[in-house]
């Protein structure tokens, strides 16, 4: 009932209030009750003993941990290739083949793709709301030419105004990519 790690009450008691110490009482019950021929606390086992004060030390009571239901993009390529070289589309117009997906647990409101080309200047994609698990094609990137020079880098900034609260996933936003000369 005493419990140090509480604070104390007005009256200078560390007891734990309401149904946490309702669960500490019934808790320490059941050991006690369970024990068998053990009954005394000096005869009880020592797994008890560390239960019984396990009960007493945290109020018999719990928190659950609160989930974060936030949302947490990640730019993809579109296709089945891998390596700094699997958004380029290079049959035809050199572009870039990018899908958003949102791998966290909450929706991901409306937001800003940026593709940052090194050289060739910067690109703005609207990104329309993704729900949990969902992924968006975005339309192809045309590469300017003058980015190729010999090869294209580039970098897909995804949430790049910092727009969506991404609690778990702000370190996963950037990506960067290289595309050779067609």
């Amino acid at each position: 009932r005493h419990n140090p790690a509480l604070p104390p009450d007005a009256a200078g008691s560390r007891k734990a209030d309401g149904p946490c110490r309702n669960v500490a009482e019934t808790a320490v019950t059941l050991l006690l009750m369970s024990a068998g021929p053990y009954r005394t606390a000096g005869h009880l086992p020592l797994a008890m003993h560390c239960c019984i004060w396990m009960v007493l030390t945290t109020g018999g009571c719990i928190t659950p941990e609160e989930s974060v239901h936030t949302a947490d993009l990640i730019a993809l390529p579109d296709g089945s290739y891998g390596g700094v070289d699997a958004y380029c589309e290079m049959t035809g117009t050199p572009q870039l083949r990018i899908v958003i997906q949102n791998q966290g647990q909450g929706v991901a409101p409306s937001s800003i793709t940026r593709v940052q080309f090194s050289p060739g200047g910067t690109v703005d994609i609207p990104t329309a709301p993704l729900q949990s698990a969902q992924r968006r094609v975005l339309a192809p990137i045309t590469i300017p030419t003058s980015c190729f020079d010999p090869d294209c880098d580039f970098t897909i900034m995804v949430d790049a105004r910092a727009q969506i609260d991404e609690t778990t996933g702000e370190e996963n936003n950037v990506t960067d990519g290289r595309c050779t000369r067609p």
